[in-house]
């Protein structure tokens, strides 16, 4: 019998799957540059902490939002929903990269410290389009049973579908990163660079 690649595998809870991968929260704006005319332009002076103050609590949702919870900026800007994770973002918009590639570390960080709901052992979707190219690609790295499973394997045994190594499913954050590096990442800066200031991160830790 073929494999079937999308057994309902869930290894450690639904929630945790539709939550694993926070990208989508990482919000970058590139209005005028491209990659080399950033990485010519751009400098550290060039993009700081948006100077703002907000009072909280923040009112409720509304479809007309006050304009002192908003800034303007020329280059880029990074948005997530850790600061650490924000700058790390933003520091390698200052070495060169890209949309593409701050997203990566962005996406690395906010799976290190908020690792109860994101992080390299689940996996999501991403959208990504460059600014000179109108075909934008759609990467789908949610994770998969794995290559012996079968469709019929848990009809007598659900419990198992939810708690033990058959609940485990093959991560894909990891691989969806890199394809997204590979195909829109701006070349400026390799894999390594992107991935080293996480590793740094976790090594020294973080305040809770």
């Amino acid at each position: 019998m073929k494999p079937y690649h999308h057994a309902k595998s869930r290894p450690i809870g639904s929630y945790l799957y539709f939550g694993v991968f926070t990208v989508a929260l990482t919000f970058l704006t590139w209005l005028k540059y491209d990659a080399e005319l950033f990485a010519q332009q751009v400098h550290s002076k060039d993009i700081y902490d948006p100077q703002f103050n907000i009072t909280l609590p923040i009112d409720g949702p509304t479809f007309t939002p006050s304009k002192n919870y908003s800034i303007s900026v020329q280059n880029a800007a990074v948005a997530s929903d850790i600061e650490q994770c924000s700058k790390l973002g933003v520091s390698i918009l200052q070495q060169g990269g890209n949309a593409a590639d701050s997203a990566v570390t962005v996406a690395l960080c906010i799976g290190t410290i908020n690792s109860y709901s994101s992080g390299i052992g689940g996996g999501g979707f991403i959208v990504s389009k460059l600014i000179d190219n109108p075909t934008a690609l759609s990467f789908d790295c949610r994770e998969m049973a794995p290559s012996k499973s079968f469709k019929e394997m848990f009809n007598y045994h659900e419990e198992k579908a939810r708690v033990g190594g058959l609940a485990v499913a093959i991560p894909g954050e990891l691989k969806g990163l890199y394809e997204l590096f590979q195909h829109h990442g701006s070349g400026n800066v390799e894999w390594k660079d992107l991935i080293l200031p996480v590793a740094e991160l976790a090594e020294v830790g973080w305040t809770v």
